[in-house]
């Protein structure tokens, strides 16, 4: 990105206000572009995109760049949070606003009055909390290799993990039950399949695509995405290990979605939402958790023998033994 002084001599060089901020002036100069790309689009020109993207400056040869636009939100939990631009996208589309129709706890309204949230504010949370822990770990680990699309790609499975949820959230899923084996069709499709077949759905019939590319995604990240959110299984029941990344990074489906040990980001989310929202006091502390949470190669005599995964300083054993208290104190109040 260009100086204030760079700015301001790139935009008095084509006779333009140079005063404000200097998000002001970079606005101006890649307006100014743009309009510079219209009028020489008929002479052969660089393209409107990649001018805008880039531009030379006369002494340093640096270049501007819009900078990816950032969305924030005031979440009732967690406070202010920011999600990047490919997420509120997604947010977008009727596919996930849908959730906004869909009660959290399902039945548990008619019982606690305020139990009124929603998937929708649910599912931004978690992509929030599954953002905060990949970033945090590849500041502090940076042997980990984690890119930005790694964050992005934990972002947005944190985001649709929920998508298949049909109404009333789980009491649905035993109506779908019943009408499944009623009919003679097996086993009936889970939630976590559901959201990955809505996604592919959302991006598809809303032309997305292209702003996951943007954000510098491809059909693999998306295929993590899926994996993430529904953990691949072989014909036998085993689970098999996501083709979206290499060995190294498998760990990073444990952030939204631990079947290792059950700490992830989803229970972070709805352990808090869902006790605010009933009145029940929550000992557990996910930030702090979190701020303590590092990745590791399991032992030899460990089942994950060898390979990376999350795991959690000792002396946090009392904060997780209040997370499954959580659960348990939850789990109650909901019957």
């Amino acid at each position: 990105m260009h100086s204030a002084e760079e700015l301001r001599e790139e935009l008095c060089k084509r006779g333009l206000e140079s005063g404000g901020t200097p998000s002001e002036m970079q606005e101006r100069l890649l307006s100014a572009l743009l309009a510079e790309d219209r009028e020489a689009s008929s002479g052969g020109g660089q393209s409107t995109a990649k001018r805008a993207r880039t531009a030379s400056s006369g002494s340093g040869g640096t270049a501007v760049r819009r900078k990816p636009k950032v969305f924030t939100f005031n979440d009732a939990v967690h406070g202010h949070i920011a999600l990047p631009a490919v997420c509120v996208a997604v947010m977008d589309t009727p596919q996930f606003q849908r959730l906004k129709d869909l009660k959290q706890l399902g039945g548990v309204y008619y019982a606690y009055s305020c139990a009124s949230h929603n998937r929708f504010e649910h599912s931004i949370g978690t992509a929030f909390l599954g953002g905060k822990l990949a970033s945090r770990l590849r500041d502090i680990q940076p042997e980990l290799g984690i890119t930005d699309a790694d964050v992005l790609c934990v972002q947005l499975a944190g985001l649709c993990h929920d998508l298949g949820h049909g109404p009333c959230s789980h009491m649905f899923e035993h109506f779908l039950e019943s009408a499944w084996t009623a009919n003679g069709h097996g086993e009936p499709p889970t939630h976590e399949y559901l959201s990955t077949q809505l996604l592919d759905y959302l991006i598809k019939d809303n032309d997305l695509m292209g702003v996951f590319e943007e954000s510098g995604l491809t059909q693999r990240d998306i295929t993590f995405i899926k994996e993430m959110i529904d953990h691949p299984v072989g014909p036998d029941g085993k689970a098999l290990l996501p083709t979206g990344r290499d060995a190294d990074k498998h760990w990073l489906a444990q952030i939204i979605s631990n079947e290792r040990c059950g700490i992830d980001v989803d229970k972070f989310d709805y352990f808090m939402r869902d006790a605010r929202q009933l009145g029940i006091a929550c000992g557990f502390d996910p930030y702090r958790l979190m701020l303590f949470t590092r990745v590791m190669r399991a032992p030899e005599d460990d089942v994950d023998k060898g390979q990376r995964v999350l795991v959690f300083k000792e002396s946090e054993a009392w904060n997780i033994y209040e997370l499954f208290h959580a659960r348990c104190a939850l789990s109650f109040s909901a019957q």
